[in-house]
């Protein structure tokens, strides 16, 4: 005969009032959903736009290299770019070794972010509206620190 296991009703009513991870998953979520319906006529999804943002501020970044300024696993960063390199908005080229890979964006890929900054914006500033431009800056200011915290401790712990 087993055991039934327990469950800690209290603890678990904790968590979404005081986990940092679960409240910030929730809020980008939201987010990114409002995103998303904004950015639906430029055909790029949060990740790619983010993708392509990072690849034409850096020039011709490694994988490795946009990965890290996104914070993202270098194989999820690969899988997302796949799609954009099918569309032909983004070339992937070898680097020095076998390993690394140059991203470039093509001109049709700096066209399609050309027509997606307005619809950025447009959604960047109703997000704004709806929290408060105060609560907006206020809670930028807070990620910039949150997130180089946290990318400190996991460089000291990892």
């Amino acid at each position: 005969m087993t055991e039934q296991t327990t469950i800690n009703k209290q603890q678990l009513r904790e968590v979404p009032s005081s986990c940092l991870e679960y409240n910030l998953r929730k809020a980008s979520r939201i987010a990114a959903q409002h995103y998303e319906e904004v950015m639906k006529p430029c055909g790029l999804r949060n990740t790619q736009f983010s993708l392509i943002v990072a690849t034409s501020l850096m020039g011709k970044p490694l994988i490795s290299d946009l990965a890290k300024v996104l914070a993202m696993d270098r194989t999820t960063v690969s899988r997302n770019l796949k799609p954009l390199q099918r569309e032909g908005l983004l070339s992937i080229t070898p680097g020095k070794d076998k390993r690394s890979r140059h991203i470039t964006l093509t001109e049709a890929g700096k066209q399609r972010l050309v027509q997606a900054i307005p619809l950025w914006k447009q959604a960047h500033q109703s997000l704004q509206q709806k929290v408060g431009l105060e609560n907006a800056q206020q809670l930028l200011a807070t990620l910039d620190i949150f997130g180089k915290q946290l990318s400190t401790l996991l460089e000291n712990n990892g």
